[in-house]
């Protein structure tokens, strides 16, 4: 059997300047993005502190997951194997890739995998398809349980993806209605819509998803032996978990919010 692996140029810029700057670049000229990290601390509040969980980056899954949606669009162009990729990124679901909706190179490349299709994933720098150890699966809502979590919940009738897209978020399957094999998932924003069993929805795997936060103080790695970025330079609160400004105008308070003065 043969084993069919595309590549992709991953890259990290390490300098002082670009230092929360990445890039990919995939072998498709199309497809050349970049993202930002998000800032963690608070800013122009004048004397509050810089409390709250804190996002830890450096516990972030290195992998990119890509979730395979078969026919999404066959009604539009019944003549070309359609087919869809969802980019799934860190906080962003990538609408850039609808150049793949119709690319029948990408559909017959991974025909050759496996001629199952159901779902294949970026791991590190290689394009990988695997059955058993794949990052998700595709269900209908009839395959699962009450108290199940999902994401990507499909729309039955136009074959899109509407609800649950972001990173973290989840729906819950709260009933089944046996008769009427209607679903009621109770969404992110804590609304109850029924469902039908033939929706299509992913399995909620997002593992070490917890782990990105941090509830302690500043300082949590200085006192486990990590030392900062910046050495010997002003200590701002994004170079530094004790940076920031010392003057303030707030009246110092105790830890009960009384005044000290």
């Amino acid at each position: 059997m043969n084993v069919y692996i595309l590549y992709i140029f991953y890259s990290r810029i390490w300098s002082n300047a670009s230092r929360y700057l990445k890039y990919i670049k995939f072998f498709f000229n199309f497809l050349y993005f970049k993202w930002f990290k998000l800032r963690t601390y608070l800013k122009s509040r004048l004397g509050i502190g810089f409390g709250g969980s804190k996002l830890l980056y450096s516990r972030r899954r290195n992998n990119i997951p890509i979730a395979y949606i078969p026919l999404v669009n066959y009604k539009l162009f019944t003549h070309l194997p359609s087919i869809a990729v969802a980019f799934i990124h860190y906080g962003y679901f990538c609408e850039y890739t609808t150049l793949f909706y119709q690319s029948t190179g990408l559909y017959f490349t991974v025909n050759l995998i496996n001629k199952t299709l159901f779902n294949y994933y970026m791991f590190n720098k290689n394009l990988m398809y695997s059955l058993v150890n794949s990052v998700t699966y595709i269900f209908y809502l009839g395959f699962l349980h009450v108290n199940d979590l999902i994401y990507f919940i499909s729309d039955l009738i136009t074959c899109q993806i509407i609800l649950a897209r972001s990173y973290g978020s989840y729906a819950k399957i709260i009933a089944i209605d046996e008769f009427t094999n209607f679903f009621l998932i109770k969404l992110p924003s804590q609304k109850r819509i029924l469902f039908f069993v033939l929706t299509n929805v992913l399995l909620y795997q997002n593992v070490e998803y917890l782990e990105k936060f941090n509830h302690q103080k500043a300082g949590f790695y200085q006192n486990r032996t990590r030392r900062s970025i910046v050495r010997g330079v002003a200590m701002n609160p994004v170079d530094h978990p004790h940076g920031g400004r010392t003057k303030t105008i707030r009246c110092p308070l105790t830890p009960w919010g009384w005044p000290t003065k």
